[in-house]
């Protein structure tokens, strides 16, 4: 006769009554990943946006620079930064795949869509969410960099003009931060 034993391993007597030591560890290793290794990062930034989607999907936002201005929105489609929180100002956080969260459209207030043009790599607006107006969102610490369809990052300078760049550094980053209704 032979028998099997299973052992199963008690949580420690630290882990809550309702939860599990092996639910703690992986939340632990989910909210501490390394952003850069592909599969980690678009499993951490659904999660992010999947808590965040109630509250920011297709409801109005401002985009926040690390200067501390906000990305606006013209009626002739340019783009550029303001440090006001007014009416051009705001955008919609639009989901642009279905099936990636990760990846997003942003509306403006004049019903067009932020755009990365391969021309120079500036920023504008168009009037349809194709590939260039389809942002990947990367979460950066406790910020976000915006990735365009040409693997470019969108870019708030410090004189007001909106670009894309390959660096991911302070310029790249922002904070999206929701109108309060």
């Amino acid at each position: 006769f032979f028998f099997f034993f299973l052992m199963i391993r008690r949580p420690p007597r630290s882990t809550p009554l309702y939860s599990s030591a092996a639910s703690d560890v992986y939340k632990r290793q989910v909210m501490n990943t390394d952003t850069n290794t592909d599969p980690h990062l678009l499993l951490t930034v659904n999660i992010i946006l999947t808590r965040l989607d109630k509250v920011i999907f297709n409801k109005p936002v401002y985009l926040r620079s690390h200067h501390g201005t906000y990305l606006r929105a013209y009626s002739n489609g340019k783009v550029d930064m303001s440090p006001n929180m007014a009416e051009w100002e705001e955008w919609v956080i639009v989901p642009a795949d279905a099936n990636n969260k990760s990846k997003v459209g942003f509306r403006s207030c004049w019903n067009k869509f932020l755009s990365a043009r391969v021309f120079l790599y500036e920023a504008a607006q168009a009037k349809v969410l194709n590939n260039w107006e389809k942002w990947t969102v990367k979460h950066v610490n406790d910020k976000l960099a915006f990735i365009s369809d040409h693997k470019r990052n969108l870019r708030a300078d410090q004189n007001g003009e909106v670009n894309q760049s390959k660096n991911l550094e302070s310029w790249e980053l922002w904070e999206i931060i929701p109108k309060c209704q």
